[in-house]
Order: structure tokens, then sequence, then C-alpha cells
């Protein structure tokens, strides 16, 4: 399975792990299963890591599709770590298309400890994420 993810109650937080290569399929696939989960809310931050990525297959249809099904809540936090230029590009592109939305909107990061610092801006102690 190129996606999995887990949510940590605790840190209110949903990881997402996506590795090898990825489809719009599979990616609307796991954006379904963890926003039907009952732990799942849209304040909610959610740290998708895509640095283990090897063919990207997203296309401009799963930015659609994301923004048809994850409805976050205004002021909620989203990062993803990438690895390459492409998928950068596609998280930028859901950016736009979120922006144009009037949605919240998440952010993309090269760098694991800049996403992970972005996601703890303002979170008390016993929610920060490593």
């Amino acid at each position: 399975m190129p996606f999995a993810y887990t949510i940590d109650v605790d840190r209110d937080v949903v990881f997402v792990l996506a590795e090898g290569t990825i489809t719009d399929e599979e990616l609307l696939a796991v954006v379904r299963a963890y926003t039907s989960d009952p732990r799942y809310h849209p304040a909610i931050r959610v740290f998708s890591d895509y640095s283990a990525v090897t063919h990207n297959g997203l296309t401009a249809l799963s930015v659609r599709g994301l923004a048809k099904m994850v409805k976050p809540a205004p002021d909620s936090r989203r990062a993803v770590f990438v690895n390459e230029l492409v998928a950068f590009g596609m998280v930028r592109m859901y950016q736009a298309y979120c922006q144009a939305h009037e949605m919240s909107y998440p952010v993309p990061f090269y760098s694991r400890a800049e996403a992970l610092e972005y996601l703890n801006a303002g979170v008390p102690s016993e929610r920060v994420i490593r």
C-alpha cells in the first residue's frame, strides 16, 4: 500500500505516509479513509510525509478531489514533507486551488524539521509532535 495513516488523538494529529509509486486513486482513498475516521475533525493537524515517494503519479484530478473531501477548519494546519520538485509543485497547485476557494490549505516543506515546527506553532507542549 503506497499510503498509510494513523491518528494520534492525544497529540491531535493525523500522520499520512506515502511511499513508492503513488496515484490519484490511492491518494483519494487514504484521504477518504482518514476523513471518515471518527477520530478525525476539521481542526486536526495533518502531517503528510512524501519523502519516500519514488514515482509521483498525482495529477490535477487529485487536487479537485481533495478539495471536495477535505473540509478543514479555517485555522487548521497541514504540512506536506516532500523530497522533490514535482511533489512540491503539486502541493502548491493545491494551495492555489484552496486559496481561490477561500479554504485553509496545506504548506509544502523540503525539511521535516521545518514542517514540524510549522505544525507545532502555538501548540501546548503535550501535543508537540516530533
